[in-house]
């Protein structure tokens, strides 16, 4: 999301950018037609400079130097613009290279959190177990299957550890539900207690 905000006022601030030069160009060049006119006109005057008087060639001269100042100014306003542009444009950059690297832990965390909480359903079945309530032992650890088999995808060096997963609580799921308490779910939790703690690391 914030990515998204940031590429947007990117772009908000490169069409401002757009906007600023594309200004800057058409004063350019209304000043390039005035000094056209101007020049023209001192061509003119050339051809009767015992005719000119002073104050009109001082006149010229002032809108030349006005022109040439006028440049001068749009030319450093839109290194200025653009220097600006550019250094936003890096800072967008590294923001958006610092989310991105947010958002990757965040989901890893909400990864392991998904793992953790598939291993605390699992101690809940044994505890459910052990009361003999095979019902409910049954379901708590057939509910963690889905968890595990997607933590396979998100833990590429763990996926086979956490899909063999999938036959021993089919197996045990099935033992208690028939009533018979005699197996454990201790395997399936070192299991998913070294994945844990490998990724947690």
């Amino acid at each position: 999301m914030l990515i998204k905000i940031f590429s947007t006022a990117a772009l908000l601030i490169m069409s401002w950018q757009t906007v600023v030069n594309n200004n800057i160009r058409e004063e350019v060049r209304a000043l390039q037609s005035s000094v056209q006119e101007t020049q023209s006109f001192v061509r003119q005057d050339m051809s009767s400079i015992g005719q000119t008087n002073f104050a009109e060639t001082k006149k010229i001269s002032e809108n030349l130097e006005a022109y040439v100042s006028l440049q001068e100014e749009n030319l450093a306003a839109s290194k200025r613009v653009e220097g600006e542009t550019e250094v936003l444009q890096a800072k967008l950059k590294s923001t958006q290279k610092k989310l991105a690297s947010k958002e990757s832990e965040l989901e890893k965390a909400n990864d392991l959190a998904a793992l953790s909480r598939a291993y605390a359903e699992v101690l809940q079945a044994e505890v459910f177990g052990i009361r003999k309530n095979g019902a409910a032992a049954s379901r708590s650890l057939l509910a963690t299957k889905e968890a595990i088999y997607k933590s396979g995808s998100k833990f590429p060096k763990h996926k086979d550890t956490l899909r063999k997963l999938m036959g021993p609580i089919d197996l045990l799921a099935g033992q208690w539900k028939r009533g018979d308490y005699s197996g454990s779910s201790i395997e399936i939790r070192k299991k998913l207690k070294s994945v844990i703690d490998a990724r947690g690391a």
